[in-house]
């Protein structure tokens, strides 16, 4: 009867240990799945975050140490753009991806620095704009002129 006790506990404790561990997001964004298609033919199929709120927008990733291989965010501008972002309190290098309302990332700032404010401007006008973790654009291969898939019916801008 001790050991199955002990058992229990055991496994309520790791149970508890892997909940606090577990990511936190806020109340003012949601996961979606975003497909990324090369002119490769290759997809991606990556999971970010969007931002729902306008005070999500302004905080993007700031203050997040780490991002998933195939994670980061999404922002969304309507109407399309041009859009300037920066890496002020951003602890980790991140590639930002801006891509046009007909879904062709436009260009890729690669490698962005941590905490640099210089602006770092889409090439034409952006209605998104994805963040992925630094590296991310070369280890994978995407490029200008990639496309991506959202979730049909997520955007109404009519």
């Amino acid at each position: 009867m001790k050991g199955l006790v002990l058992s229990i506990l055991f496994i309520l404790m790791t149970m508890a240990q892997g909940h606090a561990a577990s990511p936190q997001y806020d109340a003012d964004t949601i996961c979606i799945p975003v497909y990324l298609h090369t002119q490769n033919g290759k997809q991606l199929d990556l999971s970010l975050e969007l931002a729902v709120s306008p005070g999500a927008t302004r905080q993007g990733l700031m203050y997040r140490e780490f991002l998933p291989p195939l994670g980061g965010m999404l922002f969304v501008f309507n109407p399309p753009q041009g859009v300037s972002m920066w890496m002020k309190n951003t602890l980790i290098p991140l590639d930002m991806l801006f891509i046009s309302s007909d879904n062709k990332i436009l260009n890729i700032h690669h490698n962005a620095i941590p905490h640099d404010l210089t602006p770092l401007p889409s090439m034409g006008l952006a209605q998104y704009v994805i963040e992925l973790r630094g590296g991310a654009a070369k280890a994978y291969g995407i490029n200008a002129g990639d496309r991506i898939s959202l979730p049909q019916g997520i955007f109404n801008f009519q």
